[in-house]
């Protein structure tokens, strides 16, 4: 990933250069590991913690720390950014990822979180989920999309699990190569104006296959809409236009394929797990 991103972020964000003077393996070591959040410390053998080490000793200038991660770590009470960042350089350690990956994964996470620019999104007439006010997602997504529908659920979890801090909207952005990408589109706004925006996006993912006019009536149905109302909506050039909104809006913020993500304004880089999900917005909550 050598790309102007890379290089620009590389020159004040991490020091390569050899190690510095740090902590070495021994009881302050050890010290340094219980620190860490957002990972489970018993699977660290001697050489894992050796590598975490030599890393934690190579990194600095996260967030708030101006000095390496182990200086910082050592403090009596070191921050949770800090402690959240050392936590996922233990993750990728022990997912056996070589230095180029962590170099890059560290750079993406800076970036993600505080260092890349901040867009303004239009989230006029989208209904939230969750009502969080720390963290806001926004994805764009398109119903026929394997990869939205695998995401959708773990959205769904995160803003239930983190309802006081995070709220989540999606916002339709159809993939012109997929048939009814547009008509699963409109058949959510329909329902949504009758208040069953998030009861029909639930219903769309379960059944991509089957997005057709006529399944997608039988869904109206089912998450109990108005059927007049909803067909008369669904035909509703104001609706198509919204969509297409949504669209170029997403364009014009670089969105080039689905599911895309911004998190507080910035493109999101990183693991689109659940656990990936949660790592990045608690640490947005713990620094907001």
């Amino acid at each position: 990933m050598k790309t102007g991103l890379h290089a620009g972020i590389l020159a004040v964000f991490l020091l390569y250069s050899g190690l510095c003077q740090g902590v070495e393996l021994s009881q302050d070591g050890k010290k340094l590991f219980s620190k860490m959040l957002g990972t489970d410390n018993s699977g660290l053998d001697k050489n894992i913690r050796e590598r975490l080490l030599e890393y934690f000793n190579k990194i600095r200038g996260y967030r708030r720390c101006k000095s390496t991660i182990a200086k910082c770590l050592s403090k009596k009470e070191p921050s949770r950014a800090v402690r959240r960042f050392a936590g996922f350089i233990a993750n990728l350690v022990k997912s056996g990822a070589d230095d180029q990956k962590i170099e890059d994964w560290v750079i993406l996470r800076n970036h993600t979180l505080y260092s890349g620019p901040v867009k303004k999104i239009n989230l006029s007439g989208y209904v939230p989920m969750g009502g969080g006010k720390k963290v806001t997602i926004v994805v764009y997504a398109d119903f026929e999309c394997p990869f939205c529908g695998a995401l959708a659920p773990q959205l769904a979890r995160l803003a239930r699990d983190m309802k006081d801090n995070v709220s989540v909207y999606f916002k339709p952005w159809p993939i012109r190569g997929h048939p009814n990408g547009l008509a699963a589109a409109k058949a959510l706004m329909a329902a949504g104006r009758q208040g069953r925006f998030w009861e029909m996006h639930r219903v769309l993912f379960k059944n991509q296959k089957e997005l057709d006019y006529k399944h997608l009536l039988e869904y109206a149905r089912q998450t109990g809409c108005d059927m007049d109302r909803f067909r008369k909506d669904f035909a509703d050039k104001a609706i198509r236009k919204m969509i297409e909104k949504s669209k170029r809006e997403g364009i014009s913020l670089g969105v080039d394929a689905t599911p895309s993500i911004f998190m507080n304004g910035r493109r999101y880089y990183l693991d689109y797990s659940y656990e990936g999900l949660r790592d990045a917005a608690e640490e947005l909550v713990d620094t907001v």
